[in-house]
C-alpha cells in the first residue's frame, strides 16, 4: 500500500472531489475545493491533519461549514481508506503574521520581515485511534446519539436513532457496516432515507470517528 502523505493525496485529489459529488450538495463542495490548494499533511496528529488553503474569501466562507461537518474527511477516508482531519486556512492575502528581526545591513539598520503563522486547531476528541467495534458502539450509544444531535440538521436523525439499537458490525468489507435494529417502522423509514442520501453516514462519521456503512433492519 502506498504511503499516506501529501503527494499521495494530491494524486488522488480528483477522485476525492468526485466522491464528494455523491453526497447532497456535493457538487457545490467539489467546485469550491477547486479553489483551494493542498498545503501539507501534519502526521503528528491522530488522525493526520490535512491543511488546505482557500484561494479567495468566497471559497473560504462557503467551504468552511462543510469542512466543519467533516464532508472532506469522509471523502478522503472513503477514497483512500485512511482517516484524516482537515484544516481550512483563509486566503494567503490575509495571513496571520508575526514580525521577526531580519538581516542587519552594514549601516546598522534592522530590516524586519514577516513570517506566516499557520494556526492549527487541536485534534477533535474523537476515537480515531481506537478500532471500531460493536461493544464500544453499544457502550457509547447514548453519547453517539448526543454527538449526532449536535450536528447540523442532526436533530431528526438523532431522534430516529433513539428508536434503534446497534446489533451487529459487519467487517468483511471496507468500510464496515453498522447494523441497527429499528423499534418502529417510522424510525426505520427515516433512517433509511438519510442512509440513502449519505447524510446518516456523515453524521455517524463525526460521532464515531470512523466511516461506516449503515443497514437499518425492520422492527421485529
Amino acid at each position: 500500500m502506498q504511503e499516506f502523505n501529501i503527494d499521495f493525496i494530491r494524486h488522488e485529489w480528483e477522485y476525492i472531489r468526485r466522491r464528494i459529488r455523491t453526497v447532497p450538495g456535493g457538487a457545490k463542495v467539489a467546485a469550491l475545493l477547486a479553489g483551494c490548494s493542498l498545503i501539507d499533511l501534519d502526521e503528528s496528529y491522530v488522525p493526520p491533519l490535512l491543511i488546505i488553503r482557500a484561494q479567495a474569501d468566497f471559497h473560504y466562507r462557503n467551504l468552511l461549514p462543510f469542512i466543519e461537518e467533516d464532508v472532506l474527511s469522509w471523502a478522503i477516508e472513503m477514497t483512500m481508506g485512511v482517516p484524516c482531519q482537515v484544516n481550512l486556512l483563509p486566503p494567503a492575502s490575509k495571513p496571520a503574521t508575526k514580525t521577526e528581526t531580519g538581516i542587519q545591513p552594514a549601516d546598522g539598520q534592522v530590516i524586519p520581515f514577516t513570517q506566516e503563522v499557520i494556526k492549527i486547531p487541536p485534534a477533535r476528541p474523537l476515537n480515531w485511534s481506537e478500532p471500531l467495534n460493536l461493544l464500544r458502539i453499544q457502550k457509547e450509544w447514548k453519547q453517539i446519539k448526543g454527538r449526532v444531535r449536535e450536528e447540523h440538521d442532526g436533530v431528526e436523525i438523532a431522534a430516529a436513532l433513539a428508536g434503534c439499537q446497534p446489533i451487529a458490525l459487519e467487517v468483511d468489507e471496507y468500510p464496515p457496516t453498522l447494523v441497527l435494529q429499528a423499534i418502529s417502522p417510522t424510525d426505520q423509514t427515516t433512517l433509511a432515507s438519510y442512509a440513502l442520501d449519505g447524510s446518516l453516514m456523515l453524521a455517524m462519521l463525526n460521532a464515531l470517528g470512523h466511516v461506516c456503512r449503515m443497514k437499518i433492519l425492520a422492527p421485529g
